[in-house]
């Protein structure tokens, strides 16, 4: 039985920008994001990982994501604090 996992994470780059959503794979997703595959971020390269949670379901990842996009730039900077303090 293959188990889905989707997850709900934050990008940062070297800018100190930051690009929040989910995927099933975010190894995969970050090395997009490196390359000319994702374009749109392309161009603001080298993002590092910087949060994520793991979900059993997509609704989950989704909401995550809807919760991590509300937030001003300040919150931001405390959920990745707090990750990599964990």
């Amino acid at each position: 039985m293959i188990i889905d996992r989707y997850f709900g994470c934050i990008i940062k780059n070297h800018q100190g920008l930051f690009y929040k959503g989910f995927t099933q794979e975010f190894d995969k997703r970050l090395m997009e994001n490196n390359t000319n595959l994702s374009c749109h971020k392309s161009v603001q390269r080298r993002w590092a990982l910087a949060y994520f949670k793991e979900f059993e379901t997509k609704i989950k990842a989704l909401k995550e994501e809807l919760q991590l996009k509300k937030p001003h730039f300040a919150s931001i900077e405390r959920v990745v604090s707090n990750f990599q303090a964990e």
